[in-house]
């Protein structure tokens, strides 16, 4: 026979999973967004920059931990423009993954409003 104990401790360890899921595959998920728009703007931005500035302009598209060394190193127009992108390839994710998350959302609450009859 099954405690009450042991019949609670299923959906709160499956609403866990869940959310530890949930995380990880929308942190996947912002990941690649932001890594192939960082690198479409890089590739774009590759005639502007020379090939060093290139990869360094790469690494602050993808925030790289030395990212304000090569942003001194730009010019001041250079920078803005490099910042203002950057700020667009974070935004664009988040954009991204919140819209996938409310379509999840809403699936999920339409299968329990369509399973879960009373």
């Amino acid at each position: 026979m099954v405690s009450a104990a042991q019949s609670t401790a299923i959906p709160v360890a499956a609403r866990y999973l869940g959310a530890a899921l949930g995380v990880a595959v929308s942190g996947a998920i912002y990941q690649a967004i932001e890594r192939n728009r960082s690198d479409e703007l890089a590739d774009a931005a590759a005639g502007h920059f020379l090939p060093a500035e290139r990869a360094e302009v790469q690494e602050l598209l993808i925030q790289a931990p030395r990212a304000q060394e090569h942003l001194d190193r730009l010019s001041a127009d250079d920078a803005r423009e490099v910042l203002f992108v950057a700020k667009q390839v974070f935004a664009g994710g988040i954009d991204a993954v919140m819209g996938l998350i409310a379509v999840a959302a809403l699936a999920a609450a339409l299968a329990v409003a369509v399973l879960v009859r009373r």
